[in-house]
């Protein structure tokens, strides 16, 4: 998975720059959609208010993704490092490290358990083209 910004669009067609994260507390909460646990940042992976007058959200530190349960989208595959630092940073607290492994159980077991679809493509016969 990459690890760079993410070029994407937004709803009005313009060409943006996001970093995705998983706010653990909102994954794991049965009342919410998952969907909703989905956050995009801006590449300064500062989150502003009030015309950037407001600091919302800042993750532009481990420390800080740790601090405030934001696992970033672009270490699913390979979050070994991540979740070390996690554990640490907590002070290898029990309850967050429980809180870590029903995340990695419940929520980052489904992105690696899922099965991509694959339609493989047979060669084109010459009889079977239609002139």
């Amino acid at each position: 998975m990459r690890k760079e910004v993410v070029q994407t669009i937004n709803t009005k067609k313009q060409r943006i720059e996001r970093f995705f994260y998983i706010d653990m507390a909102k994954a794991l909460d049965d009342s919410l959609d998952r969907m909703d646990s989905i956050i995009g940042i801006q590449k300064t992976k500062i989150e502003t208010r009030n015309f950037g007058k407001d600091v919302v959200r800042d993750l532009t530190t481990a420390e800080q993704e740790f601090s405030l349960c934001m696992f970033p989208t672009n270490c699913i595959f390979d979050s070994d490092a991540w979740q070390m630092g996690f554990i640490k940073h907590w002070g290898y607290d029990k309850d967050k490290m429980d809180f870590w492994f029903r995340f990695q159980n419940e929520v980052l077991a489904a992105f690696k358990q899922y099965q991509m679809p694959v339609i493989q493509l047979g060669k084109p016969s010459f009889d079977s083209v239609i002139v």
